[in-house]
């Protein structure tokens, strides 16, 4: 039936027209023909035929054409089309019989002879419409239902439905005291998409990837979407052929195949945590906290993989949370401090600038270095404010040290993706460097390959624009990444650092010291400064002074320096670092 009924109504009329003369739907197709468009059918099985090939409004049943089976008859016609509204009319005397098929579904009744033809027309009318909008009505409020209960982009069920879904699953599993599994799938570095492809191809492979999660499950299993990039699944029954490690490898392997966005491939994995019942959790929560649990085990397993949940897990998670207040904590109680390690300029004898490494004071610990620090704030968020704290530290340092000891110190800040990434980052650097007055020229950002890889095209962007501000810009470990090297002459940057892997073996080993020269060659070929990371003995200051690399740091010069320490230093007539460079030729 159409959903909002325009005249001519289509009526079907199922009455008796054996005895001759005129019929009801004779007579009603005359009353108004732009309002009522008649066909008749003589039996049940005739309009059972016609409702299955035609397209009607609306069915006018006569209960004599089937007498005492007339309800019958009505279910018969409401099975057969239960889209298209039964009104009925009852012989006279027989006005209960109307009142039951009322109760039995139909439209409306009436009694022949009581009602005049335009009463009886305009009661087919009034039935249609008013069916079409309790129609209508209930399937608004099944999308309603449907939108309160799945997730808009996929399909798929959401995280409250889930919950409910999750929960009777464990009652009937108590009952029967059958195992089942639940799957927390994660997708690996999937902020990668959204950054060099953009929102609405991230929207796209979320959408591929419900369908295969959907296309690799059970009729019976429920998949969910929890989180912008992580799903869970129920499997109510778990048996020696459909294990939990059995199809979450076949999911991994699924998920892994390339996907086509906006006609080009790209690539997504996932990891999957497994919790089962009731091993791992007799409660909801419980074995959803513990498939997650699972599932960022997996993903500091190296990702593609699936891991079951184990108890030593909790302690590891636990460990990481505290970890993780002890580091907002150090922010609200400004407990970071800066290390400086000098880099120096071989060729004129002295220091250049120097790089900025960030310290925690911890009042427990003492001083925590950056490989404890970085990790925990990339994931949590907190490496923005840390790093704009970073940022603007350094560059009050060198402007006191320009101010108070005359010296214009190069600093090398390093700035993560999630920085670059972040909309308006240049504005930051921008504000920073008005509100402390320092030379844009005189702060270098420090990137890494893996930073290009990771986040593409924002990372150019933000690139272009710190650029356009006067900021320099490095590249740090260079050398350890793969695209960077070929699309090199495209980065807007200033200077190539070499990597400390191969500087640490230069002197003893070909392939390192080939490799060396070749990134200093390369880096000059480009135009760019080189300067080598690590460098530890004067052999390899030596070697990488005769390879036309005049900038270096590392222990050989000096460690990391408090700033305290570095002030002292720059004020000495006889700084560490110029005992070294005593050994190069003149």
């Amino acid at each position: 039936m159409d959903e909002n009924p325009a005249l001519p109504i289509k009526l079907l009329v199922v009455e008796d027209g054996s005895a001759g003369g005129e019929t009801l739907g004779d007579s009603l197709g005359r009353v108004d023909p732009g309002d009522l468009e008649v066909a008749g059918a003589a039996s049940i099985a005739e309009a059972l035929s016609k409702l299955e090939h035609g397209s009607f409004h609306g069915t006018l049943l006569d209960l004599a054409v089937t007498g005492d089976e007339g309800l019958d008859a009505l279910a018969s016609l409401r099975t057969a089309a239960p889209d298209v509204p039964v009104i009925v009319m009852a012989e006279p005397g027989r006005a209960q019989l109307a009142l039951d098929a009322i109760r039995h579904g139909a439209q409306d009744s009436f009694v022949r002879g009581e009602s005049s033809l335009r009463a009886i027309a305009r009661m087919i009318r009034n039935g249609v419409e008013r069916h079409a909008m309790m129609a209508e009505l209930f399937r608004s409020r099944e999308r309603e239902h449907f939108l309160a209960t799945h997730d808009s982009l996929t399909g798929l069920v959401n995280r409250l439905e889930f919950h409910q879904l999750l929960r009777s699953c464990l009652a009937r599993a108590v009952r029967s005291r059958e195992p089942f599994a639940l799957f927390f799938v994660g997708l690996d570095r999937f902020k990668k998409i959204n950054a060099t492809l953009g929102r609405r191809a991230g929207d796209e492979v979320l959408q591929q990837v419900a369908e295969r999660l959907t296309a690799s499950m059970r009729t019976s299993d429920v998949v969910a979407r929890v989180g912008s990039d992580e799903f869970m699944v129920m499997l109510p029954t778990v048996t020696r052929d459909h294990g939990p490690a059995r199809a979450a490898q076949a999911l991994l392997e699924k998920l892994a195949e390339p996907y086509r966005v906006a006609e080009r491939k790209c690539w997504v994995t996932a990891s999957i945590g497994i919790a089962v019942f009731p091993r791992d959790g007799k409660k909801a929560d419980v074995l959803i906290r513990n498939g997650e649990t699972a599932m960022y085990a997996a993903k500091a397993g190296g990702a593609n993989r699936y891991h079951y949940y184990a108890e030593y897990m909790n302690k590891v998670t636990l460990d990481r949370l505290e970890a993780e207040k002890r580091l907002r904590t150090a922010i609200e109680r400004e407990e970071f401090c800066l290390h400086f390690q000098p880099q120096i300029d071989v060729a004129a004898g002295g220091i250049a600038g120097a790089e900025v490494l960030l310290r925690w004071q911890d009042p427990d610990r003492g001083l925590v270095g950056p490989g404890e620090i970085i990790p925990i704030a990339e994931e949590t968020g907190l490496i923005i404010p840390i790093g704009e704290w970073v940022l603007r530290a350094a560059c009050e340092h060198a402007v006191r040290w320009s101010r108070r000891r005359g010296r214009d110190l190069q600093l090398a800040v390093n700035v993560s993706s999630r920085q670059l990434a972040q909309k308006g980052f240049a504005d930051v650097v921008a504000r920073i460097l008005d509100e402390t007055g320092l030379e844009a020229s005189r702060l270098d950002v420090e990137i890494t390959e893996s930073c290009i890889l990771e986040t593409g095209g924002l990372t150019m962007a933000s690139l272009k624009s710190l650029r356009r501000l006067g900021v320099r810009i490095s590249i740090d470990d260079f050398g350890t990444g793969y695209s960077s090297l070929v699309a090199l002459k495209h980065l807007p940057v200033d200077e190539l650092k070499i990597d400390r892997a191969f500087i640490r073996n230069l002197t003893s080993d070909e392939a390192d010291a080939a490799i060396s020269k070749a990134l200093v060659a390369m880096a000059k070929g480009c135009g760019l400064k080189a300067i080598a990371e690590g460098v530890e003995t004067r052999d390899q200051m030596r070697f990488l002074y005769a390879n036309g690399c005049s900038h270096m740091q590392g222990y050989l010069f000096s460690k990391p320096l408090a700033a305290d320490a570095l002030t002292s230093h720059l004020e000495s007539e006889d700084p560490p670092w110029n005992a070294p460079l005593e050994d190069l030729p003149v």
